[in-house]
């Protein structure tokens, strides 16, 4: 995504895509309209993590603030870098 577009799609609801890495090493297809089962159980498992703050089962963490990836972030952590 260019820095332009990245721009306009801050505060605005994330896409979600989902592709088959296997014989799409590329994502060029879009599959999350056919699949829409493994999008919803992926976001699920995705909002479990975050939640926990950790992705390692054995180890326990929390995040400092909320996250939200349902939307593009309102503001960066760090300056965009020059082209």
């Amino acid at each position: 995504m260019s820095r332009r577009n990245l721009e306009l799609s801050r505060c605005k609801p994330t896409i979600t895509e989902l592709y088959n890495l296997e014989s799409d090493i590329g994502e060029e297809q879009d599959l999350a309209d056919q699949h829409p089962e493994i999008v919803s159980r992926m976001t699920v498992d995705f909002k479990h993590l975050i939640e926990q703050g950790s992705s390692r089962a054995e180890q326990k963490a929390a995040n400092d603030s909320q996250v939200r990836f349902d939307i593009t972030q309102k503001q960066r952590w760090a300056p965009a870098l020059k082209d």
